[in-house]
C-alpha cells in the first residue's frame, strides 16, 4: 500500500517540483563545501608565502639562541631576518636604505624575484631595489658602503614574497646576508628581528 501511494505521488507534478528543489539544494551545499575547502587551502598557501614561513616571531630584541636551537632540535626549519634603516654610500653620495638581512633559508615559501634570476645575498654581496640603484646611480657589479663594510652589488630585488604594504617604509630596500651584519657597525636603531618557522 505504501509503495502504491509512493508511486502515485511520485508522478504528481507538485512532488516532482519538491524533489527537484531538494536535489538542487543538496547540489548547492556540496558545491559550496567544495569551494570553501579550495579557498581555505589557497588562503593557507598564500599566507605562508606572505610571511615566507608557517609562523613568524617578531621582536625588537635578539631572539634567545636557546629558543632557536630547541626549534631546530624538534625538526623545525628556522630562518632569521633583521630589518633596520641605515645610511648607505656610493662614493660620497649618501642615501637612506631599508636593510633586510637574511640567512640562507630565506625565503622558506614563495619566491624571491631578482634580476638576474635566482640570485640571493651571499656574504660580501647585496641586492638593491631598482629605486636605490637609480638614486645612487649604481649597477650590478658596483660596490656600496653599508656601515663599515663595502659590499658588491649582485643584482636587483624585483619582488619579495613577504613584502606587505608598509606606509612607514619610505626608504628603498637593500637586502644583505645576515653574516655581514656582524662585521658591520652601522646604526641598527629601530631594528626588528623576525624568526620564521
Amino acid at each position: 500500500m505504501i509503495a502504491r501511494w509512493f508511486w502515485r505521488e511520485w508522478r504528481s507534478p507538485s512532488l516532482i517540483i519538491v524533489w527537484l528543489a531538494l536535489s538542487l539544494a543538496v547540489a548547492c551545499v556540496l558545491a559550496l563545501g567544495s569551494i570553501s575547502d579550495r579557498m581555505e587551502k589557497g588562503l593557507s598557501q598564500q599566507s605562508r608565502e606572505f610571511m615566507a614561513g608557517d609562523r613568524t616571531l617578531q621582536s625588537s630584541r635578539e631572539v634567545p639562541k636557546a629558543w632557536l636551537e630547541e626549534a631546530r632540535k624538534r625538526g623545525l626549519n628556522v630562518g632569521e631576518q633583521l630589518t633596520f634603516a641605515t645610511m648607505t654610500f656610493a662614493g660620497d653620495t649618501p642615501q637612506l636604505a631599508s636593510v633586510k638581512a637574511v640567512d640562507s633559508v630565506y625565503p622558506m615559501y614563495g619566491e624571491l624575484q631578482t634580476c638576474p634570476d635566482g640570485v640571493k645575498p651571499q656574504p660580501g654581496s647585496v641586492l638593491l631595489a631598482p629605486r636605490l640603484m637609480a638614486l645612487l646611480n649604481l649597477k650590478t657589479g658596483d660596490t656600496i658602503d653599508v656601515g663599515d663594510v663595502t659590499l658588491r652589488i649582485a643584482g636587483e630585488v624585483v619582488q619579495e614574497p613577504d613584502s606587505g604594504f608598509n606606509p612607514f617604509q619610505m626608504a628603498p630596500r637593500l637586502m644583505m646576508n645576515m653574516a655581514d651584519v656582524a662585521k658591520n657597525r652601522c646604526d641598527t636603531a629601530g631594528e626588528s628581528r623576525d624568526v620564521e618557522v
